[in-house]
């Protein structure tokens, strides 16, 4: 997730270097990148809903056996774990709806690309930070 993110500082970048003639302010910087963040959390999304649509993937089903079964693990008691199971099962049932899984897919990598295109911002607006080569 962090590597294809590195993206947005390519991007700003090049912005900064091919169409602001090395010079770019930390506002357009970090909208850019939220811009590149909007896109690449979008593609992410649709990809994973194409692959669990292809592969017929049961995310929340495992998902669920690993959260069970690590309280287990960890001792908690039965009606605890009872609890978790019914929470979890609802969640699976929301989980089904595309239109609820999508934007939660989306909202796993946005946050980070809101993080990556602050430091990318402030990082950039400095022209002395990996200047141009002419």
């Amino acid at each position: 997730m962090l590597v294809a993110l590195s993206l947005i500082f390519v991007g700003i970048k090049r912005y900064r270097d091919v169409e602001c003639g090395g010079v770019i302010r930390f506002g357009r910087a970090f909208l850019l990148g939220l811009g590149i963040a909007a896109v690449a959390g979008l593609i992410y999304a649709l990809v994973w809903e194409s692959y669990l649509q292809i592969s017929g993937y049961d995310f929340m089903a495992d998902y669920t056996r690993s959260v069970l079964k690590n309280m287990q693990a960890e001792g908690a008691s039965p009606a605890a774990i009872q609890a978790k199971a019914a929470e979890m099962n609802a969640m699976a049932e929301s989980y089904k709806n595309p239109l609820f899984r999508i934007p939660m897919t989306f909202i796993e990598i946005f946050p980070v690309g809101i993080v990556v295109a602050l430091i990318s911002a402030g990082l950039l607006r400095n022209p002395k930070m990996l200047p141009a080569r002419r």
